[in-house]
């Protein structure tokens, strides 16, 4: 996917989510994005749907909260029937293998519906907030196993791709004070790929070499403690560098909520953009 103003290329894997748990907090949002997932909280109200349409592609899956959409349209009981009927065609025709339903209530009279169409409707199974963030992982690694796609290599899984020279990063190598000044091409929550401005300094840098990372983005400066060089191009002077967010001798809590926040405001600004 790209940013309509080229500054970003986004390919994450995606969940649009329409009812999300209210327990869901901007921390585990946070903590599945680290794990290629984005999620995208959208509008439950009818006239909203038909922007789904333009989000389906294979890097996507959506997540139905009935109970919630019935609520947020003000279906009386009386008019379930018919409302979950257009429901149901609208949901067959938009992406039903990569469709998760689930409610609680009105069970009997929705299934019946739904089998009309061989849609499932299932159970909340992300009511419990000790195993919320794992419910996501597997029912939404269950939906994209019904459509694999190539394997994807940590580098090629979620990254940001920003304009040239005009985000900052400097390096210091190991325990040396020499500061090498560069710009950011590329970054993940578990790297970052950067340009060298003086193609001398390429030969200080070897693989596995460890590098103390400051990036500037916007007015924020983050330090990344702890990086270890995975990849050299001499010939574009890019260096690779592979770090863990979740290691606090890697980056501090504060650094790494910031960079992970960042990142997810990014994302999001990137797909909306898209889907218009």
């Amino acid at each position: 996917m790209r940013f309509a103003d080229g500054e970003i290329i986004t390919t994450p894997k995606i969940i649009y989510w329409i009812g999300l748990p209210p327990h869901l907090t901007q921390e585990d949002i946070l903590d599945v994005l680290k794990n290629d997932l984005l999620i995208i909280p959208c509008d439950a109200h009818l006239t909203s749907f038909h922007n789904l349409k333009k989000t389906a592609h294979k890097r996507t899956v959506f997540f139905f909260n009935i109970d919630y959409i019935i609520k947020e349209n003000s279906i009386k009981r009386k008019h379930i029937k018919p409302f979950a009927g257009h429901l149901s065609e609208f949901l067959a025709a938009l992406a039903p293998a990569k469709s998760f339903i689930y409610g609680m209530k009105n069970r009997d009279l929705l299934q019946s519906i739904f089998n009309l169409k061989n849609i499932s409707l299932h159970t909340d199974s992300f009511s419990e907030k000790h195993v919320l963030v794992d419910s996501i992982h597997n029912t939404s690694d269950t939906l994209f196993m019904k459509h694999p796609e190539k394997e994807i290599t940590i580098r090629e899984a979620y990254r940001l791709f920003l304009l040239p020279l005009k985000y900052k990063i400097k390096i210091r190598i190991g325990e040396q004070e020499q500061l090498l000044n560069s710009y950011i091409n590329d970054l993940s929550l578990n790297g970052i790929n950067f340009i060298l401005t003086n193609p001398d300094t390429t030969g200080k840098i070897q693989l596995n070499t460890e590098l103390t990372l400051h990036l500037y983005l916007y007015k924020t400066i983050i330090r990344i403690n702890s990086s270890f060089v995975s990849r050299i191009n001499p010939d574009r002077v890019e260096i690779g560098v592979r770090y863990d967010i979740n290691d606090r001798k890697t980056i501090s809590e504060d650094h790494g909520n910031i960079l992970s926040t960042l990142m997810y405001e990014w994302f999001k600004q990137a797909v909306r953009q898209l889907s218009g």
